[in-house]
């Protein structure tokens, strides 16, 4: 009986989602213009955002690494 349920569920749900692709490619599509968006920026200023992140990255980890050493040692 729980089958019988969760398979009504599961094809009123794809009937309905079928229904609203179906109304979704009846409409003419807007097409979105991100031009502005895209040149506000450069490939230089990207580098240099992923190149900070991985930096302060890599400062956390030497410095958890050292911790490590330290306490290593420590207990020696």
């Amino acid at each position: 009986m729980k089958f019988v349920s969760y398979a009504k569920k599961l094809v009123t749900g794809a009937a309905l989602t079928l229904v609203g692709v179906q109304s979704a490619m009846a409409a003419d599509p807007v097409a979105i213009d991100l031009t502005p968006l895209t040149n506000s920026f450069t490939s230089s200023q990207i580098v240099t955002a992923v190149l900070a992140v991985s930096v302060t990255l890599m400062s956390v980890y030497v410095a958890i690494k050292a911790v490590k050493i330290v306490i290593g040692m420590v207990r020696g």
